[in-house]
């Protein structure tokens, strides 16, 4: 794994993912839409063909990722389309709580 992908896997807040790439944002908006932002990257990212691509092409479409997902809610009257996913309504342990799922469909059973 090369240094940019280390620093990449540091990363956690939606603004520290922005700043990285050094895609100009509004904090406030950002702070609005953070957890489907991270979501739309995610899925932006898990849709990424990157066979034939040098590190500094891997590295430029992850950040085309990026900026698809921030122009999809970086108008302030553009509402996010998200939902948590979780397992829970599956899961027979008896002490699931959906809240605690992350956006990543991991459950918190």
């Amino acid at each position: 794994m090369n240094e940019w992908m280390e620093e990449l896997e540091e990363l956690e807040t939606a603004d520290e993912f922005l700043d990285y790439f050094h895609i100009p944002y509004d904090l406030a908006r950002v702070q609005a839409v953070r957890l489907p932002l991270l979501a739309r990257f995610r899925e932006n990212l898990n849709q990424l063909k990157l066979e034939g691509l040098n590190q500094e092409g891997i590295f430029y479409a992850y950040k085309r990722a990026l900026f698809e997902a921030w122009s999809h809610f970086a108008e302030p009257g553009s509402r996010p389309q998200f939902q948590l996913k979780s397992s829970c309504g599956s899961c027979n342990s008896g002490g699931c709580n959906p809240a605690n799922s992350d956006i990543f469909n991991k459950s918190a059973c």
